[in-house]
């Protein structure tokens, strides 16, 4: 039989090929927003603090974050990363306009590529696309501009997914060493991904009927790969800060930023904070402090600063519990969790699109993921990774919003629904289908 021009045609446009020509024009956007937004753009004192932490960690090997002091406040994955560029880059205008924008712009685009591969697993390569084109969002395009932890985290992030699915279906030693990679690396940049591996177990057992066996290897793999980074990391705290810390000592500022989200919480003019705060760090935390009540060594200045905010979040959340109860409940399971669903995290302008328009489109999006839900959850092919997406997402949502609610944290976990949507319109026309089939079988069968 000769193939004809068209057959050709549809054989080598494969979904991989044009998976791979969209990033082209992925990548090609980011460049526009490059322009768009000036090679001389910076976003926050953060992008500040990450880049000259990385040039300090290239020239003197420490984890420094704000000051030139070593600090646990935030994990390694960010000045090694930004380290190690300053050996291609420098550490001159390029590294801060040029070098750091264009390899964010390759991360958020490889990104797309593990989002699509995914959900090709349970569906189709064209579903796997349709849930990789949100990436064209210019909002999505200006979040690669901002050198922070988001874009790099957000790529681990979604490749521990998508070897974590892999390795429910098959337990191949490639799966199962690229999920403790991906996982591995995630952690490097926030430690809150550990919140996944009970996630994660529960679908290898409940969803994929793994068994305790091939569950209990992977868990066992993961935690031997964590340990060799958190021993030493714990034992380098330890010397630092006479303390034990087998992360970070960050929480608390994002804990106390909470309790001013929301209604009904304390006021500061209300509160008395030289008791409950000031002098119960003074007694907790005294070994660190000389007869002047300042701290003594520079190197834990920052430690002790954020275990006051930890102390002071305590006893704000105490005293709003205290008064008023309901409305800390509110804020916490209703309100913050509401604002995590529907903000979009695009500061300024792109290409002189009104930021509105993006969270519009966020409400038109969960109403979406809720109707595709729906066909995704009925489908035996989509309901395992659907339950997984889904469950990862709601509870991404409540564990920011029992401590900071942000625009920032919304738009990690946002392409979770991006593939719920995918899964969803796969499933429904899959269902749809079938329904046809049996419908003409029985019709055939009745004549």
């Amino acid at each position: 039989m000769i193939e004809t021009k068209k057959q050709k045609i549809f054989r080598l446009l494969t979904p991989d090929r044009v998976m791979v020509f969209l990033m082209v024009l992925m990548f090609a956007e980011r460049i526009g927003t490059m322009f768009s937004l000036g090679l001389d753009y910076v976003s926050t004192g953060d992008t500040e603090a990450y880049i000259y932490g990385g040039i300090r960690f290239a020239q003197t090997g420490a984890i420094t974050v704000w000051n030139p002091y070593p600090t646990a406040m935030i994990m390694p994955g960010m000045p090694v990363l930004i380290g190690l560029l300053t050996y291609v880059f420098g550490t001159g205008d390029f590294l801060w306009h040029i070098g750091l924008r264009l390899v964010w712009y390759v991360i958020g685009v490889a990104t797309a590529w593990f989002i699509y591969k995914t959900v090709s697993l349970k569906t189709s390569g064209w579903a796997g696309i349709l849930a990789a084109l949100a990436f064209f969002a210019p909002n999505r395009a200006w979040s690669n501009n901002v050198l922070m932890t988001e874009t790099p985290y957000t790529l681990c992030l979604f490749m521990t997914f998508y070897f974590g699915v892999l390795l429910g279906q098959q337990h191949s030693r490639k799966a199962l060493i690229g999920f403790v990679v991906s996982f591995f690396l995630a952690f490097m940049f926030r430690a809150n991904v550990l919140a996944l591996i009970p996630v994660f177990v529960l679908y290898w057992l409940a969803l994929e009927k793994c068994g305790w066996r091939r569950t209990l290897k992977n868990t066992a793999a993961l935690a031997v790969a964590l340990m060799l980074f958190i021993v030493p990391w714990t034992v380098r705290n330890y010397i630092h800060y006479d303390a034990f810390i087998p992360v970070t000592y960050g929480a608390g500022n994002p804990n106390l930023l909470g309790t001013y989200q929301g209604e009904g919480y304390p006021e500061d003019d209300e509160l008395d904070y030289e008791t409950n705060v000031d002098a119960v760090v003074r007694e907790k935390y005294a070994k660190y402090f000389d007869e002047n009540v300042n701290v003594k060594d520079p190197v834990c200045e920052q430690y002790i600063s954020l275990e006051t905010d930890a102390v002071k979040a305590n006893y704000r959340l105490k005293v709003w519990a205290q008064n008023n109860l309901g409305s800390l409940l509110k804020s916490y399971l209703l309100i913050k969790p509401r604002w995590m669903l529907n903000w979009v995290w695009c500061w300024d302008e792109v290409f002189g699109i009104n930021r509105e328009i993006y969270h519009v489109l966020a409400k038109v999006n969960l109403v979406l993921t809720a109707l595709a839900a729906i066909p995704a959850i009925r489908h035996g092919r989509t309901r395992r990774l659907s339950i997984l997406l889904l469950f990862s997402y709601f509870g991404a949502i409540y564990e920011h919003a029992i401590s900071f609610a942000s625009d920032r944290y919304s738009a990690n976990i946002m392409p979770m629904r991006y593939m719920v949507i995918a899964l969803g319109v796969w499933a429904a026309v899959d269902l749809w289908k079938n329904h046809r089939a049996k419908q003409t079988e029985t019709l055939s069968a009745s004549l």
